[in-house]
């Protein structure tokens, strides 16, 4: 396994490389942000624009990229401020490595600023009225569109569940965490009284930019799913509050919300549960994919989930 300052090195190599295949002149690489993915900003004489480099094998189905080159141009059309995919020279929509260790994908650049962590109570409630126009601009559909994620499926990414493979001690809390998950998610496509769409899945306030005109911008629909409203605000609730439980930010969220589209019919407790549906998931990842800091990320994920459960 690759150590972090190796990873680094990597996927900055391959971003030279892939740059070559887009059309673009005095190109200079600035380095923004590593999580999953490693973001750069891209300068050139056409423009700026965001290079997205990550592993080739990923976390997603098949087909992502065209299914997020195809809804991205959508919600331009549409009048929202999203980031586009941009094709390279022969027309594809992401470059993958000789070796498939690596993909990027180059976006439009979106010129806002980031939101402050924590989030202010304005800030929650655009990101609540951003949410409802993007579940605006979404027609229904009443099949799986390929390359999105399954939202029926409380684990959603593609990789293997993993909770078994948790130190021994913690089996009982994730055995309470999966079977949680597991009716949240079963009981709001039971109940919805609406079809699914596709969501942003991780409409957060670290994929969203506050844009010239004040108004927010969304960024980062690689997480994008099929699946229901109140999956996606409760993913929007978890990302604000950084998974804690709070009846404020819920109430500046709707506020916002609700000046665009009616509330989804879901209740607070049923939006609790999804919470911890959506930790399960984040264990579950971490557990999955084991990248560099782990154990770190996976106590503190732990040692949150048993105060949900306890607080249910």
């Amino acid at each position: 396994m690759h150590s972090g300052a190796d990873e680094k090195t990597d996927a900055a190599s391959f971003a030279e490389e892939a740059l070559r295949r887009y059309p673009l002149t005095g190109v200079q690489v600035e380095h923004l942000a590593d999580s999953f993915n490693t973001i750069y900003r891209i300068r050139s004489l056409e423009g700026d624009f965001a290079l997205r480099v990550g592993p080739a094998d990923g976390i997603h189905r098949a087909g992502a990229g065209e299914a997020e080159t195809g809804w991205t141009a959508q919600l331009d059309r549409a009048g929202l401020a999203v980031p586009c995919v941009v094709r390279t020279t022969d027309g594809a929509d992401t470059v993958i490595a000789p070796d498939r260790s690596w993909r990027a994908t180059l976006l439009t650049w979106l010129p806002g600023t980031p939101v402050p962590v924590p989030p202010t109570r304005r800030d929650i409630e655009d990101l609540g009225e951003l949410s409802a126009r993007l579940h605006e601009a979404a027609p229904s559909t009443a099949t799986l569109p390929r390359g999105v994620l399954d939202a029926r499926d409380p684990f959603a990414f593609v990789v293997p569940v993993a909770l078994s493979t948790a130190p021994e001690p913690h089996h009982a809390l994730l055995g309470r965490g999966e079977d949680v998950a597991r009716e949240a998610v079963a009981e709001l496509w039971a109940t919805a009284d609406e079809p699914p769409r596709v969501i942003h899945f991780d409409l957060t306030p670290r994929n969203v930019v506050r844009m010239p005109d004040g108004g927010l911008g969304a960024i980062d629909f690689q997480d994008m799913a099929w699946g229901h409203r109140a999956h996606d605000i409760a993913h929007s609730l978890f990302g604000a509050t950084r998974g804690e439980w709070s009846v404020a930010a819920l109430e500046a969220f709707r506020a916002g919300y609700s000046r665009h589209a009616p509330w989804p019919a879901v209740d607070e407790a049923h939006l609790r549960r999804l919470f911890v549906a959506r930790r399960v998931s984040m264990i579950n990842l971490t557990l999955a994919l084991r990248r560099p800091g782990h154990d770190e990320t996976l106590a503190r994920h732990l040692a949150a989930l048993a105060a949900a459960l306890d607080a249910l």
